[in-house]
């Protein structure tokens, strides 16, 4: 089975974003929860201490806590993928095309051509627009759905994926 495709910028910044996905959550849970955090410690502190009951900043401090846990995740999104990008800009991206066979995955290129047997695979995760191969060999492939002529062709490569993925597990 053979399927021949061209990654652009926006399937690697899928790819990193799907394969860091446990890690930004945790980063955004992290620092989306820091600044609410201290300002509500320091409205109590204010409260128990200074007998100041809610006032115009408390209001204000308030509205930036809601604002700041809506907007920041987003910002951080952003920040992300526009750094990522400017990584990214600089690689000239070539037809690639990846071949499975019994033994593993192969991708060839105009200059270069990978083996990697099935064992290599640690993972197959699908999205609606993408299919994501990630190799323990701390990199991985990012195939575009619209590579393929039709949804048939899409699933029996999925499909063939899985199961050699299942059948190298058992060894």
């Amino acid at each position: 089975m053979k399927i021949s495709y061209i990654n652009t910028v926006e399937d690697l910044v899928s790819f990193n974003k799907k394969a860091k996905s446990n890690y930004n959550k945790n980063i955004k849970v992290i620092f989306t929860s820091i600044v609410p955090l201290i300002t509500i410690l320091y409205l109590i502190y204010d409260y128990l201490y200074f007998d100041q009951g809610i006032s115009s900043f408390s209001i204000g401090a308030f509205i930036f806590c809601l604002l700041w846990i809506i907007l920041y995740p987003k910002l951080l999104d952003i920040t992300y993928k526009k750094r990522l990008i400017s990584k990214l800009d600089t690689i000239n991206f070539e037809p690639l095309t990846l071949e499975l066979s019994e033994e593993g995955l192969t991708k060839i290129s105009s200059s270069s051509n990978h083996k990697f047997e099935w064992k290599s695979v640690d993972n197959i995760i699908t999205t609606k627009d993408h299919i994501f191969i990630y190799l323990n060999t701390n990199n991985g492939l990012a195939i575009s759905l619209s590579s393929f002529s039709s949804s048939i062709e899409t699933q029996s490569f999925i499909k063939y994926l899985y199961d050699h993925l299942n059948n190298s597990s058992k060894y």
